[in-house]
């Protein structure tokens, strides 16, 4: 009966049954020899990319003819692997990568509004007493999140870092189903994906604003920039997750450099294993 209802709130939160993952034009166009290969990354389940990007992914093959398959990632360590080595046509990144991706030589395409805002869900109430998390369990979906970077910031400044233990590894979606299911004592999370929960369900936890505010980016390979650019911006409004408009500069953000280090580590533990 429990993973019935864990399963129930999964299909609430998506609000919708998955469409198919390939959306096919009626004709194809000389830049669309193969399918477009679109990689969503790991920060949801492959059910909420879908709903957030099919919608843009059929705009685009309506006015291009092209066909485009959307993917997830099963880790973080499988996403920036294949970003490192750009293995797909799109890309969707947090924003503060934006710096780094440019510098692999990848296109900045469309942005999204800085609406995103990272926050500590609990049954704990962190706001007034932030050592109720010490000795507890805390998921994160990864090291090389926004959520990660200002948890672990926040933990920092009540020194609190050494005395919880720390669950990465998930998607959004996924820490919070960790949290109903009673796996962890909080989760740090979109506060966009929270919102999606039921408000009998909300009312259970107390929530902590990180005070941070983030987005993200959709990049495309160079190669595919004549054609793909204008279409992936003619085709914003109809993402589901955000509001997006054409990329502009500047692309710096606080915590840019903070990921190229994690990046540039991340390429060389890479490297070292393949000696």
């Amino acid at each position: 009966m429990k993973a019935f209802k864990t399963l129930t709130l999964l299909i609430f939160l998506i609000t919708g049954s998955s469409h198919s993952i390939t959306a096919a034009g009626d004709s194809s166009t000389p830049e669309c020899k193969d399918i477009i290969r679109f990689q969503a990354g790991p920060f949801f389940s492959q059910s909420f990319a879908n709903k957030f990007w099919r919608s843009f992914a059929d705009q685009i093959t309506q006015k291009t003819g092209c066909e485009i398959s959307i993917h997830g990632s099963p880790d973080y360590e499988f996403y920036l692997t294949s970003l490192l080595n750009k293995d797909y046509d799109i890309y969707i990144t947090p924003d503060y990568y934006a710096e780094a991706i440019i510098e692999l030589g990848l296109i900045p395409a469309i942005r999204s509004q800085k609406s995103g805002k990272i926050i500590l869900v609990s049954r704990l109430n962190l706001q007034d007493n932030p050592t109720e998390i010490k000795g507890k369990n805390l998921v994160v979906p990864s090291l090389y999140t926004r959520a990660y970077l200002e948890v672990e910031n926040w933990l920092n400044r009540h020194n609190l870092m050494n005395s919880i233990t720390l669950d990465t590894g998930n998607t959004h979606d996924g820490s919070l189903i960790k949290l109903l299911k009673g796996q962890a004592d909080a989760a740090a999370v979109l506060s966009n994906i929270y919102r999606r929960m039921p408000e009998n369900i909300k009312s259970r936890f107390h929530t902590l604003d990180l005070n941070s505010q983030g987005g993200g980016y959709l990049f495309i390979k160079p190669e595919l920039g004549s054609w793909l650019k204008p279409a992936a911006i003619n085709a914003a409004s109809r993402s589901e997750l955000f509001k997006w408009e054409a990329a502009e500069p500047p692309y710096s953000d606080t915590l840019g450099d903070r990921f190229k280090q994690q990046l540039s580590a991340f390429q060389a533990e890479i490297e070292n294993k393949t000696k």
